[in-house]
């Protein structure tokens, strides 16, 4: 069976573009899994890993999930508290 019928996504939780990871959230043999990949760069566009030229991601293994939700949720509060405590005007 190949991976492609085991694996289906379901949402990505965080993309910074160029060089940097993406996390997401998907399905492994119908079972919530956490998934990670490298997105690519300008000399490497399909970035890694990948499977026959094409990109995949890779199974974050049960026992790491928790931390890297954790940071996951830690980044987006500090991006949220930035948001808004730069859309805020000082008290006068």
């Amino acid at each position: 069976m190949s991976p492609k019928r085991q694996w289906s996504l379901v949402a990505v939780l965080y993309d910074r573009g160029k060089r940097q990871a993406a996390v997401a959230i998907g399905r492994w043999d119908g079972e919530p899994v956490l998934a990670m990949r490298w997105n690519g760069t300008d000399d490497n566009v399909i970035g890694n890993p990948q499977s026959r030229g094409l990109p995949t991601w890779f199974i974050v293994p049960r026992e790491f999930r928790l931390a890297v939700l954790d940071e996951l949720s830690a980044w987006f509060l500090r991006r949220l508290y930035w948001h808004v405590s730069s859309s805020l005007t000082p008290w006068r």
